[in-house]
């Protein structure tokens, strides 16, 4: 029977019920207390005149109840409790009018991908059951003030203000991507999520147009590869746009752990043997391909995704390294960058001791490379930081040696075991006198400090020739060994034996 129905029929009973007990009972007590029969007839008349009042208020509050019941059913989808495309754009279009200062009107379209796989693998019902789940999970994790709507078929949209900083922005899309890999489906099918973002009033000053927004970088994203997230940003420049793009996809790839590494022997002079290996970090983007670490680096830096890559740097070294029996009499050493950002921040030694607790195959033979630039930067704290982590155990290298300004104190007063030449050192010191006395001196005062020394940028056999004959302690380069993925390695260490 249909709803409306059902109402029209429970309203007409209940008037019936009222009246029927009205007239019943009035009239008795009319009956049993008066027995004048003018008084009887005003009476009756009052009583009629107050039964019409009665009933007209009860039919009225019926009936908006109803109204209310119908008009709730209308606005919210059936299957998630959510707001339908009209009622969504009808609220977001009412959020817009109430502007809230140095905030953006947050907009996120985002659906399911693959979702007609799950209802043609896995059936219609289990399709649904993904469905409310994810409303579910959506409604559980934001508050009242959030608009949440089932926009499309397996397509939701989220509306709400939040402060104009990009980095809160990008944090809003790993939230909500965080809270939708929590989604319990009671399937074996792990879901993933493509996002499309647009925000007021840089996008759009009106719901139509912000949606339609979203809607279009959602499609863009779709075109790239599952689990992407794309901004519109009408106002941003083109490589902007590009850059918060490369962003969304780092956080989504340290989420899916798609950082690889990749590994570059040292040699020793004269004999050139194998005294360690630099770890170094590769990203193989899905669609487009290898990113280069000077791209995404320094926006794992800004962005505070330093101590990420770090670890699963420290990770994977591990897993590889110690799983083909290389560490200790093949590889003694494993050199790992730190960035300058991360080794100035101040939980560093709890982050790396906790790294390394977690990885003690690898905390014999690991050594951190920081930059000389990073040293100076805080030496108070350079200084404490390196002498409570190389207590634990932990060998140091200065990086880019020369770069900066580094004191003989501070060569004294660090436990630093090694110090590695800057390759511009290496590369200008076969044209110019100059460059090839400082790299002298590098080696002379590295050797009265008991300090190891590493040339980087090895790519010729003439700067190989001049850096045995300075006497230096080791080399590195593409002129010895590029980096090579782990099979190579073993594979070349196996050669070089």
């Amino acid at each position: 029977m249909p709803t409306k129905l059902r109402s029209a029929i429970r309203i007409s009973l209940a008037y019936a019920l009222y009246g029927s007990l009205w007239i019943l009972f009035s009239d008795t007590l009319v009956g049993w207390l008066i027995h004048d029969a003018d008084l009887i007839s005003r009476v009756q008349t009052a009583k009629g005149w107050f039964f019409i009042l009665v009933t007209s208020l009860l039919l009225y509050l019926l009936v908006l109840r109803s109204l209310k019941a119908f008009e709730k059913q209308n606005q919210l989808d059936p299957l998630t409790h959510l707001l339908r495309h009209y009622l969504f754009k009808q609220r977001l279009d009412s959020l817009l009018q109430r502007p809230r200062p140095d905030h953006h009107l947050m907009v996120i379209y985002t659906d399911i991908d693959a979702f007609g796989n799950i209802n043609t693998q896995h059936g219609y019902e289990n399709g649904d059951r993904v469905l409310s789940a994810t409303a579910d999970q959506l409604l559980s994790t934001y508050s009242s003030e959030v608009l949440i709507g089932r926009v499309g078929a397996d397509q939701f949209a989220l509306a709400f203000w939040t402060p104009k900083d990009p980095g809160n922005i990008d944090q809003q899309i790993v939230l909500l991507r965080q809270a939708l890999q929590e989604v319990e489906t009671g399937l074996s099918v792990p879901l993933s999520h493509t996002f499309g973002v647009a925000l007021a009033p840089a996008d759009g000053n009106t719901a139509k147009r912000l949606m339609s927004a979203c809607a279009n970088a959602l499609a863009r994203a779709k075109q790239h590869y599952r689990g992407s997230t794309e901004f519109h940003h009408a106002e941003l420049s083109l490589k902007e746009t590009q850059r918060r793009n490369l962003l969304s996809d780092l956080r989504l790839a340290l989420t899916q752990q798609q950082m690889t590494v990749v590994y570059q022997p040292q040699f020793s002079l004269p004999d050139q043997q194998v005294t360690g290996v630099e770890a170094l970090v590769r990203w193989q983007h899905p669609t487009k391909g290898a990113i280069p670490p000077d791209e995404f680096i320094p926006l794992a830096e800004e962005y505070g995704l330093s101590a990420e890559i770090t670890e699963q740097v420290i990770q994977r070294c591990t897993q590889e390294l110690a799983e083909s029996g290389l560490l200790g009499h093949a590889i003694p050493r494993v050199s790992i960058n730190i960035s300058a950002v991360e080794f100035n921040s101040p939980p560093l030694f709890e982050r790396l001791t906790h790294m390394l607790n977690q990885s003690p195959r690898l905390s014999p033979y690991l050594q951190i490379e920081i930059t000389e630039t990073a040293t100076l930067a805080n030496l108070q704290h350079s200084a404490d930081a390196i002498n409570r982590l190389h207590r634990s155990g932990i060998q140091f290298s200065i990086d880019d040696f020369g770069t900066g300004y580094t004191s003989l104190t501070m060569l004294k007063d660090l436990p630093v075991n090694e110090i590695k030449i800057d390759r511009s050192f290496t590369r200008d010191m076969m044209n110019q006198s100059q460059v090839a006395a400082i790299v002298t001196a590098i080696i002379s005062m590295a050797r009265a400090f008991d300090l190891t020394v590493v040339a980087e940028g090895i790519e010729q056999q003439d700067q190989l020739t001049l850096l045995t004959d300075m006497h230096c302690d080791e080399v590195q380069g593409y002129f010895m060994a590029t980096p090579m993925p782990i099979t190579e390695l073993i594979e070349f260490i196996g050669q070089t034996a």
